[in-house]
């Protein structure tokens, strides 16, 4: 670096990044080339100290810790299964770890900080089921420990949105499931030691100091964010990030940045500062945001703190799962600013008085109508009458009602309204056989039956009227 000198290079068919991986004391490096992982001592690039030779290989990751310890990764291939091995080098020819994998064509390893277990998050491009568009993703747990054989339950079926170590690394968390997902806490045992219940959330953040976890939904997500008090699995604080992408624990973990950043959000850019209980504490606004990150300092600089539990009102108050009253919409950048009161708004506010319309006062009805209505005209009010006096009469006087007073009225023909009798007697036969049948009626048909016998009557005055 300090020269510029070049001092190896070599051509890559297949480009895995980084193409080069190291070990975490640096003495060791590897690359992967075809169907093998070459490794190198030091700076000697040019001899190739030892190989794990494996046909199909297409991944391999460096754990961390001074003993050289690597996970290889053989995707599946023709029907047959995948596979995970771990090796410790220099004992590259020995596998200290291995696990079968199915539906994996491709994978994240995750290394706890004790390099004594690493889990495999395996990813599929098309979910064979049918239930998501995005493939299928599943996980798998490998110790180092030859003699250590764990698998990871998880309750509920669907896919794992993230999963992510504690700092020590003897515990992480899982969250699993199709909406509202699950999270879960494990031990490096794989043994389950709370449950966080289930919301909204694709991300886990630990604090540095491992006492505290963030649970957040972001993405298509609302923007939930619950911080656990994992000691005692506590709620310690709930908030809600509108446009968030990122989250970041502060290293003396008391403070959370949270950020919608460019170009996954174009709009609203900016970054907000958040303590671990919910309270909000800066926020800064710019036209594009690309990054925001922390200094980097280590943990170990700041003292523990004791973490304060909010009153459970609070907390309950302030957590976004408390059903809120409707209110109208606003874009994020002019959120907690005075709401824009419409016209609409303010008429629909004003209390609603009512008249008596004159025309109905003068023939002794009252009509409650609202200020400002236009009257009913005759023909409206003629018609709303009919409709009240046919919900006071029967069905079967509704149906036989003669025209309105005043109306010029026909004849009727006898030989259409026998016709029109015997019809509705045919329907009441048909209602009776479907209620036989163990059918049921609804009140409106069993009023049909109940009218049958005063439709026969009149049948029959029609008829002896017919005959004369």
């Amino acid at each position: 670096m300090k020269s510029g000198a070049r001092l190896h290079s070599f051509v890559q068919k297949r480009l895995l990044w980084p193409a080069i991986q190291w070990s975490a004391d640096q003495s060791i490096s590897a690359k992967l080339v075809s169907s093998e992982v070459q490794f190198f001592v030091g700076q000697n690039w040019n001899h190739v100290a030892k190989a794990i030779k494996l046909p199909g290989v297409e991944d391999f990751s460096f754990a961390p810790g001074t003993s050289p310890t690597v996970a290889v990764f053989i995707p599946e291939k023709q029907g047959g299964p995948g596979s995970i091995r771990i090796y410790k080098y220099p004992k590259v020819g020995e596998v200290v770890s291995s696990r079968t994998l199915w539906k994996a064509q491709n994978v994240d390893f995750l290394w706890n900080s004790k390099a004594s277990a690493v889990l495999v998050m395996t990813h599929t491009s098309v979910d064979r089921t049918g239930k998501s568009y995005y493939g299928q993703t599943g996980l798998q747990f490998l110790s180092t420990d030859s003699n250590l054989d764990c698998n990871i339950s998880l309750d509920t079926e669907g896919p794992v949105h993230d999963v992510k170590w504690s700092p020590d690394g003897s515990q992480f968390v899982v969250i699993y499931g199709y909406m509202p997902a699950r999270a879960t806490l494990f031990d490096e045992r794989c043994r389950k030691l709370a449950d966080f219940g289930s919301a909204p959330r694709n991300t886990v953040r630990w604090s540095p100091c491992g006492r505290l976890v963030a649970l957040a939904g972001f993405g298509n997500l609302n923007g939930q964010v619950d911080i656990w008090d994992v000691k005692r699995v506590r709620k310690v604080g709930s908030y809600v990030v509108d446009c968030g992408c990122s989250i970041e624990w502060s290293p003396d973990s008391q403070l959370l940045l949270t950020a919608a950043l460019s170009p996954k959000i174009r709009v609203d850019n900016g970054f907000t500062l958040w303590k671990y209980d919910g309270t909000r504490c800066h926020h800064s606004a710019y036209p594009i945001l690309y990054e925001a990150k922390w200094q980097p300092a280590a943990a170990s600089l700041f003292p523990l703190r004791r973490i304060k539990s909010m009153p459970p009102g609070k907390l309950a108050a302030q957590s976004p799962t408390t059903p809120a009253k409707p209110a109208i919409y606003q874009p994020p950048s002019m959120r907690g600013q005075a709401p824009v009161v419409t016209r609409e708004d303010t008429e629909s506010q004003k209390p609603r008085k009512y008249r008596t319309d004159d025309k109905a006062e003068q023939k002794g009805k009252t009509v409650d109508v609202p200020v400002g209505a236009a009257p009913e005209s005759k023909t409206a009010l003629r018609n709303k009458q009919r409709r009240q006096r046919r919900k006071q009469k029967g069905p079967e006087q509704t149906e036989t009602e003669q025209p309105q007073e005043g109306a010029e009225t026909k004849q009727a023909d006898p030989q259409k309204q026998i016709r029109a009798i015997q019809k509705k007697l045919r329907q009441i036969e048909q209602l009776k056989e479907k209620e036989a049948a163990g059918q049921q009626l609804d009140p409106s048909q069993r009023n049909k039956i109940a009218g049958a016998d005063a439709l026969e009557r009149e049948l029959a005055a029609l008829m002896a009227f017919g005959s004369t």
